[in-house]
């Protein structure tokens, strides 16, 4: 209900813009209003009634029966608008149990159990090769920081960062260097 209550606030917004838009003689109210694409449907339900579809036939049929009257004797009434006997429809369904099967075991069983399997073999070969290049990472950014037989000094990432921020302003820019 809250949703539907702020699509109608916003429609009433859009509305009374393009009123204001109108009356004042902007541009924008000569442009035809701009149009959302619609947001696909992604739930899963809608994906596999599309894949059983070919596979699940229905058949209509009408059949003409003659109506019977009150007595019982098999006469063919006559009913306002209908004429001499009624119409009955009927459906025929045949599925394809097979491809119907397979497509349900696919799609809720095996594609499942691979995707879980590939994350979790992702997660056990991924996170130690991460991790190393992680602390790869910070001991270059570090580096020449803690030595010992130098002075302090910044390390490479730091001192990176640092020219490459100061070459961005005013003050590091290139009439600084010229003085």
């Amino acid at each position: 209900m809250a949703q539907r209550e702020q699509l109608a606030s916003t429609a009433r917004f859009l509305q009374y813009r393009q009123q204001y838009l109108e009356k004042s003689g902007h541009r924008e109210a000569a442009l035809p209003p701009r149009r959302m694409p619609a947001v696909p449907d992604l739930r899963f339900e809608q994906s596999y009634l599309a894949s059983i579809k070919p596979y699940v036939h229905i058949e209509r049929s009408v059949v003409e029966q003659p109506v019977v009257d009150e007595k019982g004797k098999g006469k063919a009434a006559e009913l306002p608008g209908e004429g001499d006997g009624s119409e009955v429809t009927t459906e025929v369904i045949t599925v394809q149990w097979g491809r119907v099967t397979w497509i349900t075991t696919r799609d809720q069983i095996i594609s499942p159990l691979l995707q879980g399997a590939l994350r979790g073999l992702a997660g056990v070969f991924l996170t130690p090769l991460l991790f190393d290049a992680g602390a790869k990472f910070r001991a270059w950014w570090a580096k020449g920081a803690y030595r010992l037989d130098r002075p302090a000094q910044e390390g490479h990432g730091v001192g990176w960062l640092r020219n490459w921020i100061g070459s961005l302003t005013v003050a590091g820019g290139p009439t600084a260097r010229m003085s």
